[in-house]
């Protein structure tokens, strides 16, 4: 029987596809490399100021619109990991993007189970600090309270779901990867 930490598993396989492979140490320092370089990108962006004063601006405005500044905060400082990576592997490594974990095969389905796996266990853990009276919930007055704060929670979400992912491709399918390869775990 496959499993992941098995280095037969089909996730480690995948990084030998390459005509090179990272040294490990070198891969280490890389992907906090390719992290530093993708946010000192977002912050020498003349755009990433303006989106922050736009952030706090809008806090007491319509949710909607707070957390679209919010969104496009987090995709500036995110999405350059994916390109950086990228670059990396077309450029050093010579391999495909998707074998760090973009494969087409059941992605929406392992996206959508992945999701409701974690919304269960997160309000699994969120209930019984409840039950337990360790939380207590304070009620807050304004414009961001209830249902009026859903639409901006959903927008914000995938802004954090691109962070999420970026962190995810670079240190799991990247890093891990690269280690796994040569450590045989």
């Amino acid at each position: 029987m496959k499993t992941f930490l098995k280095a037969q598993a089909s996730i480690f396989i995948w990084a030998k596809q390459g005509k090179r492979l990272t040294h490990p140490a070198l891969s280490v320092l890389l992907s906090f490399f390719i992290l530093l370089i993708s946010i000192v990108l977002a912050e020498l962006l003349p755009l990433k100021p303006v989106l922050l004063s736009l952030e706090q601006l809008l806090s007491h405005q319509p949710v909607i619109l707070s957390a679209l500044a919010k969104a496009l905060s987090l995709w500036l400082s995110f999405v350059p990991v994916y390109f950086l990576l990228w670059g990396w592997l077309a450029g050093f490594e010579r391999r495909a993007f998707w074998t760090v974990g973009f494969w087409r095969q059941r992605s929406l389905t392992g996206y959508l189970y992945g999701l409701g796996s974690g919304l269960l266990m997160m309000g699994a853990m969120v209930g019984l600090a409840a039950i337990l009276d360790v939380v207590h919930f304070v009620p807050v007055n304004g414009p961001m309270e209830g249902l009026p704060a859903l639409g901006g929670i959903l927008l914000v979400y995938l802004g954090w779901a691109v962070q999420a992912s970026a962190e995810e491709t670079l240190y799991r399918g990247f890093l891990l990867q690269n280690l796994s390869v040569r450590t045989k775990p």
